[in-house]
């Protein structure tokens, strides 16, 4: 049985069809054509439209054929076989042809569709909370930070544009309409691509648009030829219709979204289903039929399932977020319009942590504070002091003071000296500018025996001096050597004097010298683990198992009291930055010198000799002399710190270098104290520039860790449970459970001077917290692990509660790494104030100061923001069951909750301090 030609139909193959309704004036030539071919069956028509299908319409029509429901290709080829036999019309088998092809293009239309209507309305409800957020930002910033926010537009100089940008939001946040409109489009662009790409991954294995050259003969003839090319032309046109047609239908999904709101979901829901069967027939699908109700009708009865399931599928969750938008629209109003209200003041537990104070303390003791200040030697007699004698001084005085002015926040020449160059105890520099290394080579035989020569003093720190030796073998490797005066027995005599300080403070309660003693013990702890070469032996092994980001030094043995390790690559970062700082110094004084060679003297200069009337050669010889004793000091330091390099080469960083230098370092410091394991973990405590060595090849080739972490005497461990627990606490952050963060941060601590039941105090610190996190009267800075540790530790020193000591080493650890980090980001880019002074014009040096306060800043929020990232990729490590058990904790806010806005909403408003 064959069909018959009279007219272009399904009866030829798609590419003929195509090629023939693409060239109108060539269709009866194209006809006459046709007639020479063979003619097609119903077999062979039903084969060109089972090609059609993609990977979702072949799913589909198995699904179909193993469970009988619908009309799938078993049901078909039996239509067409009683078709052959006479039993039914060739007109009825065709229609059951087109039955089957609608079915199958509904079934790729129904996944577009519910993979649009998901990506639409996440996209529709998270814009429109998003816009409500920064409305009430904005709002909130007006009415606390008005005059802040003004200097800061005024320095940008887009005064004018930050006020229009503002107006515009605040305009779509206060209407209802227009946040419709921009939502709507928002979700009709994301529906409309996403529908688009589904219907492309389905097309996968079709032959809907694929033209065949066998159906022209090879096209072989010119005329063959010719229909070959329109059909390929005529393909890709209906395949653009096609990717509009999809994209087109997929947009008005997310564009009706606002439908879903009405009634909070349950009228709009159905309302908004309804529409999508509509758009789905009358826009999605490609028929040549023309398109009617009962053509609609009979396509709802044809996929009834499938419509049913996309349509059950899809209320359930679009109720709920109805739902949640219309309590969360209620409740961040009532919140921003308490805030706006309130009379926000400090909450009170930002302040100094027990650190801090305790760092106050003792640089106010009298004995130490005239060694710091150089106003009197350790006896008492008037004598301004070298930085070595200070050092000497303060180690004599107390070694817990040394450690505490090594990472304080200031940048003195003492400070500066502690962090690397501290005076060696087992080698001097001899007048004609050798070194002496007879006491360490004596100290190395004694210990290890003969054969290992000392070559270079690498550095030496509070604790310890570090040697490059050769080993028996004439191996380079470094050799750490705990400093001559420095034992345990010391640290522990010196923490004693610490805590004598302490009790003698009248002002203080008994509760609150037990808090400050306690910390000094800790202190004292981890000073001690310095001596300990053993300690840090393994701790070195451990620490490389959870060190990615960074190599960590490897050790080779521990014997009689010496570490022997393998020589780190590079230089320390210490020596690099002050390297490129002094080099900066020294390249500006010599441009300095060659100015005042030519008579060239500052507007300054020029005063002071009219005021002091001198002679103006006598003033810029003097000038000059100055300047090269300046030089000459800066010389030297150079070559100290070249001496105890054994490997620095081309250092000069640029300022691509040090960007990625200051990143790569980000990375080492997140790893470090941001990066948690279920498992438990092991890192360092003591991070600052002087432990990390820099590879400079790696650095600039972008091969390999960039850093070696060396000293890793001093060292955490987080337990199993306790690493868990720190996984969690991300959350228990970003949703503002006070509850569970006082938990975690009350485990192991010590109530045994709490004036109040274990039980009430718990209770009294869980509402503490609260009132900092929801009271609209309290300010609260932007939430990191960091603030809200600062805060509950404050909160339970109120109590009387002290830490355990996990909490304090991460406190402290963390505290001495950020500040070591910015110290060394601020150095940097004061020392790079030389590029302005090189400006000729003021317009110029203002342009090259704003440039260099936007890197600053820049390198800030890169440095939040990947804590904040590694805090959410944590979590990743929770098991499914653990992730199900975790969020069903009833402590954690809704994120529609009215508390939960407060508490986002308060770290939202930009405050100076945080500038």
């Amino acid at each position: 049985m064959s069909l018959g030609m009279n007219s272009v139909g399904l009866n030829q193959p798609y590419s003929r069809q195509i090629a023939m309704r693409a060239n109108s004036e060539q269709t009866v030539q194209a006809q006459e054509q046709v007639q020479t071919q063979p003619e097609y069956t119903l077999t062979d028509v039903f084969k060109y439209e089972h090609k059609k299908n993609g990977l979702v319409e072949r799913a589909y029509n198995g699904v179909k054929n193993l469970t009988g429901l619908g009309t799938g290709s078993k049901k078909v080829k039996a239509v067409i076989a009683k078709a052959e036999k006479g039993e039914i019309s060739e007109e009825e088998a065709q229609k059951t042809i087109d039955k089957y092809r609608l079915s199958q293009q509904t079934s790729a239309q129904i996944l577009g569709d519910g993979a649009s209507i998901a990506t639409g309305a996440f996209a529709f409800f998270k814009l429109r909370q998003a816009l409500k957020f920064k409305n009430a930002e904005v709002l909130l910033n007006e009415k606390h930070y008005q005059s802040m926010i003004n200097m800061i537009t005024d320095v940008a100089g887009k005064k004018n544009n930050v006020s229009k940008i503002t107006q515009k939001i605040l305009d779509i946040g206060k209407s209802n309409t227009k946040m419709m409109a921009v939502t709507a489009l928002g979700a009709a662009l994301v529906a409309g691509l996403t529908k688009n790409i589904v219907s492309k991954v389905n097309r996968i294995g079709s032959k809907e648009f694929k033209v065949d050259k066998k159906e022209f003969n090879g096209a072989k003839t010119a005329e063959d030829k010719k229909a070959y090319k329109a059909a390929k032309k005529a393909a890709r046109k209906a395949k653009r219709r096609a990717n509009l047609r999809n994209f087109t239908s997929g947009a008005i999904n997310g564009i009706t979204m606002p439908l879903t709101m009405i009634g909070g979901g349950y009228a709009g829901v159905p309302l908004y289903l309804a529409g999508n069967t509509l758009n789905r027939y009358f826009v999605g699908t490609k028929t040549d039929d023309k398109k009617s109700m009962s053509g609609y009708i009979e396509n709802l009865k044809n996929d009834a399932i499938l419509h049913a399931g996309l349509a059950i599928g899809a209320a359930i969750p679009l109720v709920k977020s109805a739902q949640f938008q219309k309590v969360f629209d209620a409740n961040i109003k009532k919140a921003t319009d308490k805030l706006l209200k309130a009379d926000i003041q400090p909450n009170g537990f930002e302040g100094r942590t027990a650190y801090n104070e305790l760092e106050e303390i003792i640089f106010k003791d009298e004995k130490i504070k005239s060694i710091i200040d150089n106003t009197v030697d350790k006896d008492g007699r008037i004598n301004l002091l070298t930085v070595e004698d200070q050092i000497k001084n303060l180690t004599d005085e107390n070694i817990l003071a040394v450690k505490m002015k090594q990472i304080s926040s200031s940048r003195d020449a003492l400070t500066e000296a502690l962090e690397e160059r501290c005076p060696a105890t087992r080698c001097f520099k001899n007048a004609d500018g050798t070194w002496d290394f007879s006491k360490a080579q004596q100290y190395l035989d004694d210990k290890l025996g003969k054969g290992y020569e000392v070559k270079k003093c690498l550095g030496v720190g509070t604790i310890a001096e570090t040697y490059l030796v050769k080993d028996k073998n004439g191996k380079d490797v470094c050799v750490k050597l705990v400093k001559e005066g420095i034992s345990a027995e010391k640290i522990e005599a010196d923490a004693q004097k610490f805590i004598k300080i302490i009790e003698n403070m009248t002002e203080k309660s008994d509760a609150e010298k037990k808090y400050l003693i306690n910390n000094i013990k800790d202190l004292a702890a981890g000073v001690k683990k310095e001596v300990d070469f053993q300690n840090e032996f393994d701790a070195a092994k451990e620490l490389v198992k959870h060190c990615k980001t960074a190599n960590v030094v490897k050790p080779i043995e521990v014997k009689n009291g010496v570490y022997i390790m393998e020589k780190a690559e590079g230089i320390s970062l210490s020596s690099l930055i002050k390297l490129n700082s002094k080099q900066r110094d020294l390249d500006s004084l010599q441009k300095r010198i060659k100015d005042l060679q030519a008579g060239k003297l500052e507007k300054w200069d020029e005063d002071l000799i009219l005021k002091q009337n001198e002679n103006r050669q006598d003033f810029i010889n003097r000038k000059i002399e100055n300047t090269n004793n300046w030089i000459k000091e800066i010389q030297d330091d150079i070559s100290l710190i070249q001496s105890r390099t054994p490997q620095y080469g081309d250092i000069n960083l640029d300022d691509k270098d040090a960007k990625k230098m200051f990143k790569e370092y980000m990375k080492v410091i997140t790893e470090q104290f941001y990066k948690v394991d279920k498992n438990g973990k092991v890192l360092h405590a003591d991070i600052h520039p002087g432990n990390i060595f820099i590879d400079i090849n790696a650095l600039r080739s972008g091969k390999g860790n960039v850093f070696t972490l060396i000293d890793t005497g001093n060292t955490i461990k987080l337990s199993q449970q306790q690493g868990l627990a720190s996984l969690k606490l991300t959350t228990f952050l970003e949703r503002g459970s006070a509850k569970d963060i006082a938990d975690y941060m009350l485990d192991g601590a010590d109530f045994s001077a709490c004036k109040l039941p274990e039980a009430e105090v718990k209770e009294k610190i869980v509402k503490e917290l609260e009132n900092c996190f929801f009271g609209e009267n309290v300010s609260l800075p932007q939430m990191t692990n960091d603030k809200m540790q600062t805060i509950v530790s404050n909160i339970m020193r109120k109590y009387d509660v002290m830490p355990g000591n996990t909490q304090l080493n991460l406190q402290k650890a963390r505290t001495s790494s950020d500040k070591s980090f910015f110290k060394m980001l601020r150095m940097w880019f004061e020392n790079k104030g030389s590029k302005i002074e090189q400006k000729e014009s003021n317009l110029g040096k203002a342009a090259e100061g704003m440039s260099f306060i936007k890197d600053y800043v820049n390198l800030i929020n890169t440095y939040r923001k990947m804590q904040k990232n590694q805090e959410k990729l944590n979590l990743l490590q929770l098991s499914p069951a653990e992730r199900i058990k975790y969020n069903k904790n009833p402590n954690l806010l809704k994120k529609n909750d009215e508390k939960y806005f407060i508490y986002k909403l308060k770290q939202m408003i930009k405050r100076i301090d945080e500038q």
